[in-house]
């Protein structure tokens, strides 16, 4: 199919589709490619790559996901969104390792990634040095690693120049987020968007404390969004990280003005009922 350029590949069969190591390398001009549903490979022990040049967007979801070898990549350098999604509940023996190869290779168009499930298990901060058209990040399960920096590459300085817009969704169990602010001042410091959550299921919420610290470095940031239980102390915490301008509404509903606060809107949602939040435009 030498002219195609959108396929787009859904199935909900008793029997997967297949798909094979040579697949879509005669599509020279194919642009948009979204797989779905009981898309399988023929090869699970070595995943498959793609080697599409003209590539501009690549969805992968469950049945397929699993088996995608990140670097194929590398071969569709006009690519500008990637989305890989694997909602299994638990892993399989079979390529599990293939998505954390390391990302070696610079993509200049890339600009969206979106990774949900156990696809968001491979992320790595360097990443977004290798992308530097990147304008929005969406990571479903941080994983504890990733927030162990890699000073070698944190060594190299700041990147991220376009990087706007980020959503990160913390694990379940507590982790040391000591280096937070670090990463994010590294990779994320042009931020003008950041929301930090943790899965809605848990009722759990995220220290007010920690994301204010770890964001007082993003000067370009002005809206902040996070989950936030029970916290009785969260005026002071405010007043003592100095974060953002105008107001602030507890789960009593008390308001407190802090005047000399940076960020233009604070959204804080309540974890218990995520309807219930504050939201203020500064």
């Amino acid at each position: 199919m030498p002219r195609l350029k959108r396929l787009c590949i859904i199935t909900q069969a008793s029997s997967a589709v297949e798909i094979g190591q040579g697949a879509f390398q005669d599509c020279l001009v194919l642009e948009f490619l979204s797989l779905d549903g009981k898309v399988s490979c023929n090869n699970r022990t070595e995943g498959f790559m793609f080697r599409i040049p003209s590539l501009k967007c690549l969805s992968l979801g469950n049945g397929i996901a699993r088996y995608f070898r990140l670097e194929s990549i590398q071969h569709s350098p006009l690519l500008r969104k990637l989305t890989l999604t694997d909602n299994r509940r638990r892993p399989t023996r079979h390529v599990e390792v293939l998505n954390l190869a390391a990302w070696t290779w610079t993509m200049p168009q890339l600009s969206i990634i979106e990774l949900y499930g156990r696809s968001a298990l491979a992320f790595k901060f360097e990443w977004i040095r290798q992308c530097p058209s990147l304008k929005t990040l969406y990571v479903d399960v941080l994983k504890p690693a990733m927030l162990e920096p890699n000073m070698e590459d944190i060594a190299k300085g700041p990147c991220g120049e376009r990087f706007r817009t980020c959503h990160l969704n913390f694990p379940k169990r507590k982790v040391n987020t000591k280096w937070l602010p670090k990463i994010l001042e590294t990779y994320c410091g042009h931020l003008y968007q950041l929301k930090l959550t943790r899965p809605s299921s848990l009722f759990a919420s995220l220290d007010l404390g920690m994301a204010l610290t770890a964001t007082k470095a993003l000067n370009s940031l002005e809206i902040l969004t996070i989950y936030l239980g029970p916290e009785p102390h969260a005026p002071t915490l405010l007043k003592q990280h100095g974060l953002a301008r105008g107001l602030y509404c507890d789960r009593t509903g008390k308001v407190t003005w802090f005047p000399y606060l940076k960020l233009k809107k604070l959204r804080i949602e309540n974890s218990f009922d995520p309807r219930e939040c504050y939201k203020q435009k500064l």
